[in-house]
């Protein structure tokens, strides 16, 4: 009796998408929009024999510069947790624009953990690629993709330099008092409910009480602090001084407000600036290299009470 003979058929390819899109390119390059990249992705896989594709990982508005984004810390625990044998991303650029780091995950992590790379656009495919592909055509995008980086963070800070010197506003968040202007994000308003808290500030200080009587005096009366002022107004405030989940008024919350001269009208910006365009850490700048602008709006209190103000911390101090 003949024994029939059965085709081995060759193992499943667990594939994972990989979607990432910046805040520049939000609604300005549709090719590298996210359903864009996912259509291409699910495409292609449809395309192969034996590929599954099994999970996806998306970093919305998060630039490729650096790879600390939760998408791809997300996608690295799938890679440890072997859910995974092979990575797809639409191009090259969408895994990363940084040099060094994506050289490092492309020619040793990925091969360590047994890790198959595809970039559709490019053409790249880690399983089939020569020696020339893998040290020359690689490390060559990648150089191009930073260099790319690298023109579009110079050409933000050229921009923002000219709006700061402009006068216009460019924080992410406004200062307590303040609001932005609905038809213009670079204007500010005069938030009024705020606004007269701050005007108290003023008038406190003016009258010679320290900023630790203010400040107490404040949370006996139960003025919501700024943190939890906007917290209230659902606002996605974030600030870098606050230590507890509850904040009440602290002595150097008032003292901010009573150094800040944007309460006078005017706009003083590039007090810090980022060390490189590949990382987030940001130092302080000398205060003569600041930005001002005067009369860019409405004032909160007057130049005579801010000087004042001004005037009694500077007998505290003594």
């Amino acid at each position: 009796m003949a024994v029939m003979q059965y085709e081995k058929l060759p193992p499943v390819v667990k594939c994972g998408a990989y979607l990432r899109i910046s805040r520049e390119e939000w609604g300005k390059e549709e090719s590298n929009s996210l359903t864009n990249q996912r259509k291409l992705i699910t495409q292609f896989v449809k395309e192969q024999q034996n590929f599954e594709l099994c999970r996806e990982w998306v970093d919305d508005g998060v630039s490729g510069s650096h790879f600390d984004r939760e998408g791809f810390r997300k996608m690295l625990c799938s890679v440890a947790k072997r859910e995974i044998t092979c990575i797809i991303v639409k191009d090259l650029s969408r895994f990363g624009r940084e040099y060094i780091e994506t050289g490092y995950y492309l020619q040793e992590f990925f091969p360590k953990h047994d890790i198959r790379f595809i970039a559709v656009c490019d053409g790249y495919d880690s399983a089939s690629a020569h020696f020339m592909e893998q040290n020359l055509l690689m490390p060559i995008l990648n150089i191009l993709n930073d260099s790319y980086c690298q023109d579009i963070s110079q050409k933000v800070r050229i921009q923002q330099e000219i709006k700061r010197q402009e006068g216009a506003y460019i924080g992410a968040f406004c200062v307590y008092g303040y609001k932005k202007d609905t038809d213009d994000h670079n204007h500010l308003v005069i938030d009024q409910a705020a606004a007269g808290v701050v005007r108290s500030i003023f008038g406190m200080k003016a009258s010679g009480m320290s900023a630790e009587r203010i400040s107490a005096w404040l949370n006996e009366k139960g003025v919501l602090s700024p943190y939890e002022y906007k917290k209230e107004k659902n606002s996605r405030f974030v600030s870098g001084f606050v230590k507890e989940k509850t904040c009440l008024w602290h002595p150097n919350t008032v003292r901010r407000i009573l150094k800040d001269e944007v309460y006078i009208g005017s706009i003083v910006q590039g007090k810090r600036k980022k060390i490189s365009y590949k990382l987030s850490i940001r130092e302080n700048v000398p205060s003569r290299q600041w930005v001002r602008v005067a009369h860019m709006h409405e004032p909160i209190v007057s130049d005579a009470l801010f000087k004042k103000a001004q005037q009694s911390i500077g007998r505290k101090r003594q």
